[in-house]
């Protein structure tokens, strides 16, 4: 089960309360020159969270399920 936490212009994030331990993913859309922050701001502001611990944090490509999504968020950042 995935539940949508909340959204941005630029950013979606969702728990995937089935997973033990449950999963977090976020989907961000940004410029490539800030790529870097973000994903440095992202994991920081998990890992400084007191009411949860961070066990692994990963960095990918958009899913083949996430495009549509990504495409909505570049649109409405672009916006």
């Amino acid at each position: 089960m995935m539940i949508t936490m909340g959204s941005t212009t630029r950013d979606a994030f969702a728990v995937d309360a089935d997973a033990v331990p449950a999963r977090v993913r976020t989907v961000v859309v940004v410029p490539d020159e800030e790529r870097a922050d973000v994903e440095n701001r992202i994991e920081d502001a998990l890992r400084g969270d007191d009411r949860w611990s961070v066990t692994r944090f990963d960095v990918g490509a958009i899913r083949d399920d996430e495009h549509a999504l990504a495409a909505r968020l570049a649109q409405v950042a672009g916006d």
